[in-house]
């Protein structure tokens, strides 16, 4: 189940990472300054953006910190190329990128000062195994920081689950905001910051999307703010950015 979730994600996101399309829905500023505000990042130290992508987070990162070093990791090899080839043409000298198997980090213990996942956690197979590796690879007492969407309690079905896996894109799961702070809690993480933030989406309108639009309640509907325009259903996840402190 794993391999094949990750090579559906690897399929998927080869090919839209570096569109003008998929930059638009999930490029924001505002959002990016503050997460990067979340902890102060040190001087010649290391720091791992997890799930890279096409490197908004990272490029971002090295470029306000010259003073130290980015690496950004991702299962997607087309991508990874094309943001190493951006390095070259932009003469960034603190930054770059790598492929791994979705599973194990290529870095040895007690790397990275810092971790940070933005929009990414969703997609892993073995959430327990990732956050051992995170763990793994952090010194003692360094910083993780995950951004991501989350489950509304009220949506005790799964609704938004199905309705993401309808898209193929090797989707797992939108973890509910307890939930993923325990598993946290459980691999010898504590939680010391939190906001929030919103992102808004579309998918292609189909049957398969309205007739689980019409299946679930109208209060959980309400809560993703799902609205038709045109050909597209639009819908509005609330993103949890949580800063996380290794203890053990």
């Amino acid at each position: 189940m794993g391999k094949e979730q990750i090579k559906k994600t690897k399929q998927k996101f080869d090919s839209i990472l570096h569109t003008n399309g998929y930059k638009k829905i999930h490029s924001d500023e505002e959002h990016l300054k503050n997460l990067l505000d979340l902890f102060k990042f040190k001087p010649n130290c290391s720091y791992l953006d997890l799930g890279t992508g096409n490197g908004y987070l990272a490029f971002a990162l090295a470029e306000k910190n010259k003073d130290i070093f980015v690496e950004g990791l991702d299962i997607v090899e087309d991508s990874i190329i094309k943001n190493n080839q951006i390095i070259k043409e932009i003469g960034l000298e603190n930054i770059k990128f790598k492929t791994y198997n979705g599973i194990k980090f290529p870095y040895p213990d007690s790397f990275f000062s810092g971790v940070i996942s933005r929009y990414a956690l969703h997609h892993f197979p073995n959430i327990n195994r990732s956050i051992r590796e995170i763990n793994r690879v952090l010194k003692k007492e360094g910083f993780f920081i995950l951004s991501d969407a989350k489950t509304y309690d009220i949506d005790s079905n799964g609704f938004i689950d199905e309705f993401q896996k309808y898209l193929e894109d090797g989707h797992n799961h939108f973890y509910y905001e307890n939930e993923i702070i325990e598993l946290f809690k459980n691999q010898g993480f504590i939680k010391e910051k939190i906001f929030y933030s919103y992102i808004r989406y579309p998918r292609k309108h189909n049957k398969r999307y309205q007739d689980l639009i019409n299946s679930a309640s109208k209060k959980v509907v309400d809560k993703y703010k799902m609205e038709i325009v045109n050909d597209n259903i639009f819908m509005t996840v609330q993103i949890m950015n949580i800063l996380f402190k290794k203890i053990k």
